[in-house]
């Protein structure tokens, strides 16, 4: 907001500042529009008192009682910043978006992240449209939840403000994370369909533990679709194969196609046939998190029935520092024997560089995964059965029981 220097009075636009100086309230101290004294201001998320930030901040302490306590930070690289807040916003439910441009100088560059959720709406349209349903995730206050990042040669330091003011921490008002949309980028690319997409979306909800992508709808999807590029209105080429090949030839350059064999082609690095089909994914962030809890927990299995052609998505999930799935890796491929899976674990080792051995390692019952894991990786401390899994073995098996009342004893 913008405050009127002689009468106090506030705008949402400078223009309609300028427009009271100079015609409404005060033409007579008003020579020249462009020398006109303005300060930008944003109102209390509390109560009706505006001012700059700073003094808010300060507004917060002295008039609402409300700590401001800031938390400094170091961290050796800018992925271990990003891993740490993307970790936060899962755990607050809130994001953090930057506030302007990065301010860059010979010693350090600068950056602030601010509260997605602080500040005015502004439309970017001529009011033709409707809002969406949900309404704007703007307060038309100031949040003041921050964290300000400085990036040096060897270090990046943060202040962290952590207190939010004026909103709940609403799943519904919250962006999909960039590795959530990369992650459905990837099966929209695989062709899945969109139903199956969130029908197992749906299937992982659990009521303690929901997070945005729990919420993900079709409008997602197709806003997915557009930002990667994916949609059906720009398909590379009629022929599937021909528009994969392209895709992966597209982003090859970022690095996350560990491996490609196409059908029709004979690659003697790996002992897969003409006909076969093997795509592994994995992007930066992945990798990094494969690298950080591998150790600990290795989680994989197959979807089956996604698309035309016979082929299984295979991902592989580790178990981060809250307990919470974390999908670090997708192959797909019409195989899922042994000889398919070392291939896959192989381009795995291949890109960190060096054998996990898992605590624990969970998969189905088959064992297929198991023993291609031993070959290329590390042998488990523990191997552990799914329980669905295992629940539906038992459920098939207690059928072959003749008498009623054994089956309800066992």
């Amino acid at each position: 907001m913008y405050e009127c220097v002689t009468c106090g009075k506030n705008f949402n636009h400078i223009h309609n500042l300028k427009y009271h100086q100079s015609k409404v309230k005060h033409p007579a101290i008003i020579s020249n529009i462009g020398e006109a004294k303005t300060r930008k201001t944003y109102r209390c998320a509390l109560c009706l008192h505006t001012a700059s930030k700073l003094e808010l901040i300060d507004h917060y302490q002295s008039s609402h009682d409300i700590k401001m306590e800031k938390k400094l930070l170091e961290f050796n690289t800018i992925q271990e910043f990003e891993l740490w807040k993307m970790d936060i916003e899962k755990y607050t439910k809130s994001s953090y978006v930057k506030e302007h441009g990065t301010y860059k100088s010979k010693s350090f560059t600068r950056t602030t992240f601010v509260c997605h959720r602080s500040g005015c709406y502004k439309s970017k349209g001529k009011g033709e449209r409707h809002l969406k349903l949900q309404g704007t995730n703007k307060i038309n206050a100031f949040c003041p939840a921050a964290i300000k990042l400085t990036e040096t040669q060897d270090k990046c330091k943060i202040e962290f403000l952590e207190t939010h003011l004026g909103h709940e921490h609403d799943l519904g008002n919250l962006f999909l994370s960039k590795l959530d949309k990369e992650t459905i980028a990837a099966k929209l690319a695989a062709k899945i369909p969109m139903t199956a997409i969130l029908d197992e979306v749906r299937d992982s909800v659990a009521s303690e533990d929901l997070e945005r992508l729990h919420l993900l709808t079709r409008k997602d999807l197709y806003n997915i679709e557009q930002q990667y590029n994916l949609s059906s209105t720009a398909v590379r080429h009629k022929s599937d194969a021909v528009s994969v090949q392209a895709w992966v030839n597209e982003v090859k350059e970022n690095g996350c196609v560990l491996l490609y064999k196409p059908q029709g082609e004979i690659i003697d690095l790996y002992d897969l046939k003409e006909n076969d089909f093997m795509l592994v994914i994995m992007n930066e962030g992945q990798n990094q998190m494969l690298r950080k809890y591998g150790q600990d927990c290795i989680c994989i299995d197959s979807t089956h029935g996604l698309n035309a052609y016979g082929f299984e998505l295979h991902t592989l999930l580790v178990l981060n520092e809250i307990r919470e799935g974390f999908p670090c890796c997708f192959c797909i491929t019409n195989r899922s024997d042994v000889e398919a899976m070392k291939i896959f674990f192989s381009a795995i080792r291949k890109k960190i560089d060096f054998a996990i051995q898992p605590r624990v390692f969970m998969s189905d019952m088959a064992d297929s995964y198991y023993n291609a894991w031993i070959q290329v990786m590390e042998a488990a401390t523990f191997r552990l059965y799914c329980t669905w899994h295992v629940d539906r073995a038992w459920r098939k098996n207690l059928s072959k029981i003749n008498s009623k009342e054994k089956r309800v004893n066992t």
